[in-house]
């Protein structure tokens, strides 16, 4: 395993040179953005909003990495992460996300709904919306590269 990949599965850092804008704004510091983890947790994959604000972060929960949150922090650490998803079904995964200024976008299953939902909730956190449609029995919502979404019927 690579160096990098053993840095971010621990843990989330912002590492930022000193001649990026960015880090001017931030004061050129290392800052630890993710919450503390369970046991045997990570921090599986990260981005960046698109107004460089916000951390966005998937981490691992429950034995095995049985879910994956979604969480947003701010890169200036100024307050406590916020998980964006809301409950998971056992094996529940946040499969990708998109992010604006003010809001990111989803997919991920819900508790109680059949399917994997596509989902926009507030970047600093909130109640999230579901985007799609009520899906026939057996649809899901797919996922595909470049994290375009399209609804399976």
């Amino acid at each position: 395993m690579t160096h990098l990949a053993l840095g971010v599965r621990r843990a989330l850092f912002a590492l930022l040179a000193v001649s990026s804008p960015l880090a001017a704004r931030l004061d050129a510091q290392e800052r630890k953005l993710n919450a503390p983890l369970p046991a045997n947790a990570d921090v599986v994959r990260f981005s960046i909003s698109a107004d460089g604000d916000h951390a966005l972060y998937v981490a691992s929960e429950g034995a095995f990495g049985t879910k994956n949150h979604l969480y947003s922090a701010r890169l200036d650490a100024r307050s406590t992460p916020v998980r964006l998803n809301g409950p998971l079904p056992n094996g529940g995964q946040v499969r990708f996300e998109l992010s604006s200024r003010e809001r990111v976008v989803f997919a991920a299953p819900m508790v109680g709904v059949a399917g994997v939902q596509l989902s926009s909730v507030p970047i600093e956190g909130g109640t999230p919306i579901v985007l799609n449609p009520p899906l026939v029995t057996g649809g899901n919502v797919v996922t595909s590269k470049g994290s375009t979404a399209f609804l399976r019927s």
